[in-house]
């Protein structure tokens, strides 16, 4: 089925198109190039960190780092990243293609690469895709989930029910 959410495509399609396609035990996955990176998200530790932090900012609960060999957790903190991308890169002059190409460099590259050259490659003794190249593969993998063209949605809980393509609150085209 369809993700319940432009956010929840955003981080399945990532898992699915790059960091852990394939793999038996996705949550469990250490990274194969030597990165501390972790997990169906391929999360650092820092990144993880940061975003627990704000999350229980965001919640009003004590600073905890969540225990990331927990897949809820990592499916929790995901998509609370990618909300919080999301809100970074939608300033409402850029489409909804290029908020996902945004979100998808930060995620991979980190925000002080979020404005390199898309040929370039974040930390190349571990990395072998460019910021370009991984921003390409994410966003084709959501394109592929949504018929070939990127929108925005959320869905209601009976989305089941709604034609095709879904249909949700504030949902725009590129």
């Amino acid at each position: 089925g369809l993700p319940n959410s432009f956010l929840e495509l955003f981080i399945v399609s990532l898992a699915d198109a790059v960091e852990t396609r394939g793999m038996s035990d996705p949550y469990s996955q250490g990274n194969l190039a030597g990165s501390s990176a972790y997990g169906k998200y391929q999360m650092t530790p820092g990144f993880y960190q940061d975003y627990c932090y704000a999350y229980c900012d965001a919640n009003g609960l004590p600073r905890q780092i969540f225990d990331i060999t927990n897949p809820a957790n990592q499916d929790m903190i995901a998509l609370f990243a990618a909300g919080e991308l999301f809100k970074k890169f939608n300033d409402g002059h850029r489409s909804i293609e290029q908020v996902a190409r945004l979100m998808a460099k930060e995620w991979y590259g980190g925000p002080a690469r979020i404005n390199w050259v898309e040929n370039r490659v974040p930390n190349p003794s571990q990395n072998r895709l460019t910021l370009g190249q991984y921003a390409d593969l994410v966003v084709n993998e959501m394109k592929a989930h949504l018929g070939g063209r990127l929108y925005y949605y959320e869905v209601q809980e009976d989305f089941h029910n709604l034609p095709w393509p879904v249909k949700g609150r504030n949902v725009y085209t590129s």
